[in-house]
């Protein structure tokens, strides 16, 4: 995608042990292959890479409120833009 946001589905596929590819827009855990935005070639590389690799289960990674609060600030700052009109 051109923009995605942190994804549960990503850190439980890491908690599991499967490789996660995905494109390099930010807010990935350290663990994801990250490629180019519209980088086919970028992608069959790290499809047939992950597919080579012995699937390991891993621990959850360590929590974070980053993201989180990369959220919050982000409606803060939308709801003062909001009041700014009245």
């Amino acid at each position: 995608s051109i923009y995605d946001g942190d994804s549960v589905a990503v850190r439980e596929a890491i908690h599991l042990g499967v490789s996660v590819i995905a494109t390099d827009t930010g807010m990935r855990p350290a663990e994801v292959h990250l490629i180019g935005i519209s980088n086919s070639g970028e992608l069959v590389r790290a499809i047939e890479e992950g597919l080579s690799r012995p699937r390991e289960r891993r621990g959850s990674p360590p929590a974070s409120e980053e993201n989180i609060e990369a959220v919050v600030e982000l409606y803060r700052e939308l709801m003062l833009d909001m009041g700014k009109g009245d």
